[in-house]
């Protein structure tokens, strides 16, 4: 509520998470809920009435009828996706939470960063988990661009020497260090993957760091 500093629509992009019912009971500035459509949406335990999302071809977010106008405020707390609308301006980052975001205009998504493991911040300093953290050892990009682009990763190593598999390329992914590596995107509607062969856990490495996606002239940050 503190960081909301009004009216927030609450954002969920994936799948459920236990803390997903916390912050909608703790959480008064959240005024509105938005789910995916498909099965997942009846297996999210969440509180209050809630309304379906969904991205167009073009990139612009649409909701289901009934739903009333499509926000501009979100908080976004999705523990394993990070979504990025164009122009969009970070009001808060809050660590374990979440974040708050707002759009000048009808939000326009650009990208929906799926990340290998759940967000790092819901770590303890001992390496243990102050909630279910779970890892699927794939990085997916979801992009909506008007011009194909490049994707730049940072990515930090494990204790040991990993691969990473995109496109058809393989990747060493030395221990110990950050290792670069530039993707191409299409324009468009496009997915970009990229799979490491294991992860050392908890801590999920190799991890991504960075996540730099340009089009046109423009630079965004996904994470």
């Amino acid at each position: 509520d503190k960081a909301a500093r009004g009216p927030v629509a609450r954002l969920i992009v994936t799948r459920d998470h236990p803390r997903f019912t916390m912050v909608d009971f703790f959480n008064r500035d959240v005024t509105q809920m938005f789910v995916p459509p498909g099965p997942e949406e009846q297996s999210l335990k969440l509180r209050g009435k809630r309304c379906t999302w969904s991205v167009d071809q073009a990139g612009l977010m649409t909701v289901a009828p009934g739903c009333g106008d499509v926000p501009r405020r979100f908080y976004i707390d999705d523990p394993s996706a990070v979504l990025t609308f164009a122009d969009q301006t970070l009001v808060a980052r809050l660590p374990g939470s979440g974040r708050i975001v707002t759009v000048p205009g009808p939000p326009r998504v650009r990208a929906i960063t799926v990340l290998p493991c759940d967000d790092p911040t819901l770590l303890r300093a001992d390496g243990s988990t102050s909630a279910v953290r779970e890892c699927r050892s794939l990085l997916s990009v979801l992009t909506w661009l008007a011009a194909a682009g490049t994707l730049d990763l940072k990515i930090r190593g494990g204790q040991s020497d990993h691969v990473a598999q995109t496109g058809g390329r393989s990747i060493p992914i030395p221990a110990g260090r950050i290792t670069t590596i530039h993707l191409k995107v299409a324009g468009g509607p496009a997915q970009t993957e990229l799979r490491f062969d294991t992860q050392e856990l908890p801590r999920g490495l190799p991890e991504v760091t960075s996540a730099v996606l340009s089009s046109v002239g423009v630079r965004q940050s996904l994470l």
